[in-house]
């Protein structure tokens, strides 16, 4: 996609509406990419910690995601709720029907087994809408026409959740993960009006170079996302200090996996050898 000038994949959300791409090249890419996506391995270090502190909590997972990570991680997916969509399945271009949305697997297979060496689809291997015949596109949250009926649900109940925590009155902790401004109106709005709305403690653990919370939100703080494997360990210790011990025998034991693992990055990070600045400048001499 460079030769379009498109240089990483968060920059190619935008093919749908560029008018130098034909619907064979944008299938093209959507296809390699979705492949790509479901290869990914999952982030075991990431989900230990998250394992560690859920623990045995009452949970619910917003995700601004298309990966379908959490799902795959195990997560159950009826608390899983998707405002992006999902790569797993595609749509109606012109979404003519709310109900216009189907499984890419197949179709997916199909266009990579057609597509040349150059990376441009050939022959009729393009999906279909099954109800009008247009052109189709993944059901993920690319333009105005994207269809979201297939997450009404889990919209739903995640509504219902957090009905359910403001009527007991329990105490909320919004944990907030890979955050920037470019998700802004997908995660970072809905969180912070949701702690705002129910008096929820912020956690945002951000890739921006300066993370930050807004100063009306009294329970919220930003700090660089690499700071988020340490969570475990600063629960306990506070835990710890307030004369608290810790729950369940399968939240110790999620903790002391996530301490193991802290302590394996530690000592790889000991095992390489300082780069110091002087034979940085030399080498470009």
């Amino acid at each position: 996609m460079r030769d379009w000038g498109y240089k990483t994949a968060a920059e190619c959300s935008e093919i749908l509406t560029d008018g130098k791409l034909s619907i064979y090249e944008q299938w093209a890419f959507w296809a390699e990419h979705i492949e790509k996506v479901n290869s990914w391995p999952i982030d075991e270090d990431t989900l230990e910690t998250l394992g560690a502190i859920i623990g045995e909590k009452d949970y619910f997972v917003y995700s601004s995601s298309a990966d379908s990570f959490f799902e795959r991680a195990g997560f159950d997916s009826r608390r899983v709720y998707t405002a992006a969509g999902s790569w797993e399945y595609y749509q109606c271009a012109k979404a003519c029907s709310s109900s216009a949305v189907f499984p890419a697997v197949r179709a997916i297979q199909h266009i990579l087994s057609n597509l040349r060496d150059y990376g441009v689809v050939t022959g009729d291997c393009l999906p279909k809408c099954s109800h009008c015949g247009g052109d189709c596109m993944p059901n993920v949250r690319l333009s105005d026409n994207f269809c979201h009926e297939r997450y009404e649900q889990r919209l739903g109940s995640l509504i219902s959740w957090l009905e359910g925590v403001a009527a007991s009155k329990s105490r909320l902790v919004i944990l907030e993960l890979d955050t920037s401004f470019k998700t802004n109106r997908l995660a970072t709005f809905p969180m912070e009006s949701i702690a705002a709305d129910l008096g929820g403690a912020l956690l945002r653990f951000s890739t921006e170079r300066y993370p930050w919370v807004p100063a009306v939100l009294n329970r919220a703080v930003a700090l660089p996302k690499s700071s988020f494997q340490d969570l475990p360990e600063l629960l306990a210790d506070s835990r710890c200090s307030r004369g608290q011990a810790l729950g369940s025998a399968a939240e110790k034991s999620l903790l002391q996996t996530a301490m193991a693992r802290k302590s394996q990055r530690q000592e790889r990070q000991m095992s390489v050898e300082p780069i110091h600045w002087r034979s940085c400048l030399e080498k470009r001499q």
